[in-house]
């Protein structure tokens, strides 16, 4: 398995934490940020992935030669919340979404790394593709980015060479 685009394949992690978001780098891994379960702009931004996940589906299932990267992002029951996980190598089969966990998992013991789970519309946090390397989707990425200083976000653009409008 492929890890696509490491720093915006983030971990959300919800669960009691004052302030902004809290960073956790993993060195190999992607890094976890962990958000209040009332952070309303997060939460406005898994709404509107849950809602615009059919745009998603259209896209996944007539893929234009310029659209690559395809990617759900599902929570998992923790101890203390949910830890959100995205799921790569995406197939259809007998019309389920089946994606594969991409990223070792900090604190879920029900999934590991390459696990092969269903993608259920209702429960999904978030979706994204590339199309000619630019982010479609990525709602809580652009909330994760938006909150970056300034130095940060230029640093993440460059690395990963993707646009984000």
């Amino acid at each position: 398995m492929t890890k696509l685009l490491p720093a915006i394949i983030f971990t959300l992690v919800c669960q009691s934490v004052s302030g902004q978001a809290e960073k956790t780098e993993r060195p190999g891994e992607p890094d976890i940020y962990k958000f209040q379960g009332d952070d309303t702009e997060m939460n406005e931004a898994i709404d509107r992935s849950r809602q615009s996940f059919n745009e998603f589906l259209t896209a996944f299932k007539n893929k234009k030669s310029s659209q690559t990267n395809f990617s759900v992002k599902m929570p998992f029951a923790t101890e203390t919340g949910a830890e959100h996980i995205w799921l790569t190598g995406l197939e259809l089969k007998d019309e389920k979404l089946l994606g594969l966990v991409d990223n070792l998992p900090a604190n879920v013991t029900s999934v590991k790394l390459g696990d092969q789970v269903e993608i259920v519309q209702d429960k999904i946090s978030d979706w994204f593709y590339l199309d000619n390397g630019k982010l479609v989707g990525g709602n809580t990425i652009r909330v994760i980015r938006s909150r970056m200083k300034a130095s940060e976000r230029k640093k993440f653009d460059k690395q990963f060479g993707i646009t984000i409008d």
